[in-house]
């Protein structure tokens, strides 16, 4: 009695669609030549596995890119509670936010020391040379200016250090324009004060 194949090797896998396209391309070649496909064909040939999964690809990262976002959204609505008060809260929180940029700005910024003894110096100066409430006003605002000023300087070159302490084009551009706007407003002080110094003397003279 002749043993039952086993009915891996009775099967031709040229005859089956599913299965032809993962037989390497010489065993295909001898199975349109009527050479059946068997252990000894396939022994130098390398083995394929298949893991087949009803998941596509890109909707696996659709998903992954969904959940991604969707906790960036969360992120982002915890990092903004705190803008979210509202009312004397909102107020007293920018207040002591505020008091605090100054005192670090006085205790690490040498610069911003200089500029803000100097503003409080001339704003006094200006209340008492000037002839009339506008123009002590236009005295005073060139002071405040420069302090303002320099707090933005102060506070774009902190950022960029931050990021990175490495030379950059764009950091000393950005570095640069923080130092134009400080120019700019001394010109203005100066621009001011020298006029309205020049007022003083042809008018009282």
């Amino acid at each position: 009695m002749t043993p039952q194949k086993n009915q891996r090797d009775a099967v031709d896998p040229s005859s089956d669609p599913a299965r032809q396209n993962f037989i390497p391309q010489q065993n295909q070649h001898d199975a349109g030549n009527g050479i059946a496909y068997n252990e000894q064909n396939s022994a130098s040939q390398p083995h394929f596995i298949y893991h087949h999964s009803n998941e596509v690809p890109h909707e696996r990262n659709r998903d992954q890119t969904h959940r991604a976002g969707n906790a960036h959204q969360e992120d982002a609505i915890h990092r903004n509670e705190k803008k979210g008060k509202r009312g004397i809260g909102r107020l007293r929180n920018a207040f002591f936010y505020s008091m605090d940029g100054i005192r670090a700005a006085w205790k690490d910024e040498e610069a911003f020391r200089q500029v803000l003894v100097l503003g409080v110096i001339f704003a006094i100066l200006g209340f008492v040379i000037g002839r009339e409430w506008s123009h002590k006003i236009l005295l005073v605002l060139p002071c405040f200016l420069c302090v303002a000023g320099e707090l933005v300087n102060s506070a774009i070159e902190n950022a960029i250090d931050f990021t990175s302490t490495k030379l950059h084009p764009l950091a000393k551009k950005a570095k640069d324009m923080g130092s134009a706007l400080q120019l700019v407003c001394l010109g203005f002080f100066l621009v001011v004060w020298i006029s309205y110094l020049l007022y003083l003397f042809f008018k009282l003279f």
